[in-house]
């Protein structure tokens, strides 16, 4: 009832348009937004990202839904991959890979790359077709991997021209794992913006105006936190 409620309120309250696409358009935008900022108020500070991370993820494995915002969807394999790793190949790749690590590649590393590539392209995606044989030969690739910032890089190869910025996060995480965080950052701020990727900040004035009659704001306050500063 809560979310049906601020559903009708931004009905009313967002920019109106006799023009159908546009009128979408705007309640996208403005819905999304809103849905965000409202539910972070009650979120503790480490799950305002991952939360964000879900609105984007969400939207983005529906292949309607990135269409109208001209973006890239997350396909069934991309998202298995993210979610269960080298297992994702458990039924679907029969192939054996066990090509040994080239220098400077971590054994793990250049396991989980040899599945993806070759997972992508059991769906008819060949976005990363030939990388496994580019980090084999390409010492800028034993560069990337040794990198602690590669999250913030642009992948060797030319590569970032020809990847979706989730696939992008894919490879990340198949060379550092522990970079994930910054990666999944650095995928909301590049397919909703970095208004995603930065805590609202608390807003009473905020709260009353999007609060009803009959719906009751509850502060949980820290000891000693005022929430009028």
């Amino acid at each position: 009832q809560y979310f049906a409620d601020l559903f009708q309120m931004r009905l009313r309250k967002s920019e109106q348009s006799k023009d159908i696409s546009r009128r979408i358009s705007v309640l996208l935008d403005d819905f999304t937004s809103f849905i965000y900022v409202n539910s972070c108020r009650g979120l503790f500070e480490d799950h305002k990202l991952l939360f964000s991370f879900l609105i984007t993820a969400q939207i983005l494995r529906h292949k309607e839904h990135a269409r109208f915002i001209n973006k890239c969807p997350i396909s069934p394999m991309e998202w298995a991959f993210f979610l269960r790793g080298v297992d994702a190949a458990n039924g679907v790749l029969t192939e054996e890979l066990d090509t040994p690590a080239p220098e400077g590649i971590p054994a793990q590393a250049w396991k989980r790359l040899q599945i993806l590539e070759p997972l992508l392209r059991f769906e008819g995606n060949h976005a990363l077709e030939g990388m496994t044989e580019e980090v084999a030969a390409d010492t800028k690739w034993q560069e990337f991997a040794e990198s602690d910032t590669m999250y913030s890089e642009e992948l060797p190869g030319n590569r970032d021209s020809t990847l979706t910025p989730f696939q992008r996060m894919l490879v990340v995480k198949s060379f550092r794992e522990d970079f994930l965080q910054l990666a999944v950052r650095n995928f909301v701020g590049a397919e909703l913006g970095n208004s995603y990727i930065v805590s609202p900040p608390f807003d009473l004035a905020g709260c009353f105006k999007d609060s009803q009659k009959t719906t009751p704001l509850i502060f949980i306050l820290s000891s000693g936190a005022d929430p009028t500063d």
